[in-house]
């Protein structure tokens, strides 16, 4: 399944672009793992209106309770809101490789 959450300026046509996309990235991620192409993976694709895009793909069964773990912690306070900018800057400076995981299993 493709997600993408754009702008409401952006053009039709780009925003169609977007989805399609990332549903082809969320059958790419299936076709990885060796399981039903098409069937379990989830890619979700942020596009701001300027800059570039953000994108979370995996196993839905994987990502979609990372998420809400991520998203629970936030509300609770548990990790300031700007944790996500700092991860991605990190990850950037870091120029570590896209492996497609929020966290690893054992941390929280």
């Amino acid at each position: 399944m493709g997600v993408a959450v754009v702008h409401h300026l952006s053009s039709l046509t780009d925003s169609l672009d977007t989805v399609r996309a990332a549903e082809q990235a969320a059958k790419d991620a299936e076709k990885a793992t060796k399981n039903v192409p098409g069937k379990h993976g989830l890619s979700i694709t942020i596009s701001r209106r300027s800059g570039g895009d953000y994108h979370a793909t995996g196993k839905r069964t994987e990502l979609v309770p990372r998420l809400k773990r991520f998203s629970d912690m936030v509300h609770n306070q548990m990790l300031p809101s700007g944790a996500a900018y700092e991860l991605r800057d990190l990850a950037l400076r870091l120029k570590l490789p896209s492996m497609g995981v929020l966290w690893n299993e054992d941390c929280c």
